[in-house]
């Protein structure tokens, strides 16, 4: 069963955007800028399993590297 929802006290204001939207920054570019090596692109599409994986892979390179 439905029920009519009604809306009470004052009319929300309508939202304005202002700026323009900013330009979409390559990947690649903002590796380069933060010194990133790249390290090739995955094969096929990721699963949950190696998502996880990787995610693991990612957390021990950062442990090794700061210890």
């Amino acid at each position: 069963m439905t029920t009519k929802i009604e809306i009470v006290g004052a009319n929300p204001k309508k939202i304005v955007i202002l700026d323009k939207p900013q330009r979409r920054i390559d990947p690649a570019e903002l590796g380069a800028a933060l010194g990133a090596k790249p390290i090739g692109q995955p094969h096929g599409t990721l699963d949950l399993i190696d998502l996880a994986e990787l995610g693991i892979h990612i957390i021990h390179a950062r442990y090794s590297q700061s210890g």
